[in-house]
This record gives structure tokens, C-alpha cells and sequence, in this order.
């Protein structure tokens, strides 16, 4: 509303000097007695107010220009100043009246007050309109400033944080591959191409905020592909999202591969221990399930996962994830995102 304000300010200021002008004019023809309308005199009380609004306007502009916060001294040195301009205006148009109109009476006393205390009224409203302006387009620069430091502040620090991942991820993998290597080369050679394919999404979406839900999905296929050449048939994950949802909903880069490594990170994964894991949309809301079996040797945790998530969630949206654990199962619930609600 206030962007409006002084957008239109500009076609808003001759409407109201003019106004302002056939106001004047009006009533002081009706307190001198003269019933005739005059439009040379509302010209001229016209251009009396463009004059004031230029001068108080270039003063005010000058000053801002230099560094400076027009202030109180400015304000009342324009308005006790711009009445004798004023004055010398219609003291001009007077005295060519005089020598036009011979009847026409000379500049007297009370027309000097009159004139004087008519300036001051302009000369008040002009100034005050323009300082009310000045600092309306000075708090929406000030707040455009801090709207984009802001920006840039959370454009980094998502940054940062999603750098985090892709060492910590392509770390875990190399030490599967290399045991693959080992183990059947052929298996290892899948392996590779998966985790390439995998690594190079990473590196696309790096910079990005937020990606499509399906995107995220196709990641988390693959990412579920490599878990599966680690541990066989010992881990299953099951994905069930609504196909509205795929192209509509957004999650922050790589949010299902972390909570997908959490679930492998934190529990014990081999013959006498089947993890089994769930991908599911409830609603706006994306949850991820497993039964669990913890560890029971003590774990160095770098602290790369949900942690990484709910910074990330802080800076995109209002909403956090939810983690829970009941009847056995290990849950994180993470809000769907829209173009609205992280924008």
C-alpha cells in the first residue's frame, strides 16, 4: 500500500495544487467581495505552488543527496522562508496589475500580512507533504535493504549447510564400493554408476532451495538401490506417495537420502536384523518410518543429518520436522513445501 503511495505521488501533486489553488482563489474572491471567478488569478496561485513545491522539493532533495537526514531545521527554515517567495510572487503579478489596471489598488500593509500568513499555509502543506514522502521512500529502501541482506544471509547459510552433505555422502559410499570391489566386481560396477548418477544430481542441485517432491523421489530410488547392494535383502523400503503431489510439492535438496542414511547410520542392519523402511505423503507432510534396531557400540554421530534438516526448514518456512519414536518405530515427519510457503 505504501509502495503505491509514492508510486503515484507524482500524478497525485498537480491534481492537488491545482485544487488547492481554485480553493484559494474561490474563497478569497468570496471574502473580497468579488463575485466573478477569476482564472488568471487561480493560474497564478498555480504557479505559486509549483514554485514552492520545486524549491522545498530540490532543498530537500540536495540535502539527501550530500549524505545528509533532512531534519527539523530544514523543515522550519523552508516553511518560515518559502511565505516571503510568496510574497514576491504576487507582489510581481500585483504590481503589472497596477500598471495594466490603473484602478487597480498598490500593495498595501494588510495585503502584505494577508499574502504572508497565505505562504506560510502553502509553504506548510508543501513541505510537509514532500518530508512525509522523503522518508516513506527512505523506510521502503531501508526495508528492501534488509529484506535482501536477509535474503542473502539465508542464501548462504543453506548453502553452507548443504555442503555439508555431499563430502559426508560420497564418503559413506566409497567405503561400500570398496568392499564391493572386493567382494564381485560386477556388483561394484552398478554400484559406480548408480553412485555417479546419484553424485551428479547432488552437484545440479546444490544451489537450489527447494526441488520437486518427484525429484526427490527419483533420488531416493537410487539412494535406496545403493543401500540394497550394501545390505541385500536385510533392508527394504517401500515407497507410497501421491502422484498429485510429485510436480505440486516441494522439499528442501537431498532430504530423503538423509533421513534414508539415518535410518542405516543408526540401526543394526544383517542376517538376524531386517530393516524394513516406509516413504510416505500424509497430507502435507512427507513420513519416513523404520522399525528399529539400534546399534549398541557406541557412535561417534557427526551430527550431519537431522540437525542439517531442521536449519534448513528454519530458514525456508515456519514449520519444523517432527521425530518421534512409538511402538518400536523410529519416525521423522517433514513438511511438503509450496511455491507460497517457503517464498
Amino acid at each position: 500500500m505504501k509502495d503505491k503511495l509514492l508510486k503515484y505521488s507524482t500524478w497525485l501533486i498537480p491534481i492537488i495544487i491545482v485544487w488547492i489553488s481554485y480553493a484559494n482563489t474561490f474563497f478569497s474572491s468570496q471574502f473580497s467581495g468579488v463575485e466573478i471567478f477569476s482564472w488568471q488569478v487561480m493560474f497564478i496561485d498555480a504557479i505559486k505552488m509549483l514554485i514552492l513545491w520545486t524549491i522545498a522539493y530540490w532543498a530537500i532533495k540536495k540535502v539527501a543527496q550530500n549524505g545528509q537526514k533532512p531534519g527539523l531545521g530544514l523543515y522550519i527554515l523552508l516553511v518560515l522562508s518559502l511565505p516571503f517567495v510568496h510574497f514576491m510572487i504576487y507582489a510581481v503579478h500585483k504590481q503589472y496589475m497596477i500598471i495594466t489596471i490603473p484602478l487597480n489598488d498598490s500593495i498595501k500593509l494588510l495585503h502584505f500580512i494577508v499574502n504572508i500568513l497565505e505562504g506560510l499555509l502553502l509553504s506548510f502543506i508543501c513541505v510537509s507533504f514532500l518530508y512525509f514522502l522523503h522518508y516513506q521512500e527512505r523506510w521502503g529502501k531501508a526495508q528492501v535493504k534488509t529484506a535482501n541482506l536477509e535474503k542473502e544471509n539465508s542464501k548462504a547459510q543453506l548453502h553452507a549447510l548443504q555442503t555439508q552433505v555431499n563430502p559426508h555422502f560420497l564418503f559413506n559410499n566409497l567405503n561400500t564400493l570398496q568392499g564391493l570391489i572386493h567382494e564381485d566386481n560386477y556388483q561394484a560396477q552398478d554400484f559406480l554408476i548408480e553412485l555417479s548418477q546419484l553424485y551428479r544430481y547432488l552437484l545440479n542441485k546444490a544451489d537450489s532451495e527447494v526441488v520437486s517432491l518427484h525429484d526427490e523421489i527419483e533420488v531416493a530410488q537410487k539412494f535406496n538401490f545403493l543401500i540394497e547392494q550394501r545390505y541385500g535383502a536385510h533392508y527394504q523400503c517401500d515407497i507410497k506417495i501421491a502422484s498429485e503431489d510429485l510436480h505440486r510439492k516441494y522439499l528442501p535438496p537431498f532430504t530423503l537420502q538423509i533421513l534414508l542414511e539415518n535410518v542405516v547410520k543408526h540401526n543394526r542392519i544383517d542376517d538376524d536384523h531386517q530393516v524394513k523402511c516406509v516413504i510416505e505423503t500424509k497430507g502435507d507432510w512427507v513420513e519416513v518410518r523404520n522399525n528399529r534396531h539400534p546399534k549398541t557400540s557406541s557412535y561417534a554421530s557427526n551430527k550431519i543429518g537431522l540437525e542439517n534438516l531442521r536449519q534448513r526448514y528454519a530458514i525456508l518456512s515456519n514449520q519444523e520436522i517432527k521425530v518421534e519414536e512409538k511402538k518400536g518405530a523410529f519416525i521423522v515427519t517433514v513438511p511438503l513445501l509450496t511455491i507460497e510457503t517457503y517464498a
